[in-house]
């Protein structure tokens, strides 16, 4: 393959008045503060969404540590596939919870936070049995 260089002295892209435009005034794009005043179930599941982040981070973080134990005769990626596993599985029930709860199917009281507890609770006990395991 031969490379050649090309220089432009302006490049610009016209823009038609009837392309498709993003609704700024939708859940998705307002700010925190508008969320918690909003009664809507957009609203809420949004909220729910910026909640979640943080805290998935925290809890992944706590699935992490026992995961990331193996015996040196097991490799060093023998618990990344399974790692990678629980990562998309709770990636994808809060995916599934945001959209039922912007649905109205799911009740925000009740919202993203079993899911979260689910995962905290393998979390503490896989980091338990870890703990149990090396006091042999």
């Amino acid at each position: 393959y031969e490379a050649e260089r090309l220089e432009f002295e302006s490049y610009a892209v016209r823009l038609s008045p009837g392309e498709e435009r993003r609704d700024l005034d939708t859940a998705e794009y307002a700010a925190t503060l508008e969320l918690l005043d909003d009664d809507s179930d957009h609203a809420r599941a949004q909220l729910q969404w910026r909640l979640s982040l943080p805290l998935m981070v925290f809890i992944l973080t706590l699935l992490a540590m026992p995961l990331s134990r193996v015996n040196p005769r097991q490799g060093r990626f023998a618990k990344l596939l399974p790692a990678i596993f629980l990562h998309v599985c709770y990636l994808s029930l809060l995916l599934a919870a945001l959209d039922a709860i912007g649905r109205g199917t799911l009740p925000a009281v009740i919202g993203m936070w079993p899911i979260h507890l689910l995962f905290l609770l393998l979390g503490l006990g896989l980091l338990m049995h870890n703990q149990r395991r090396g006091m042999r």
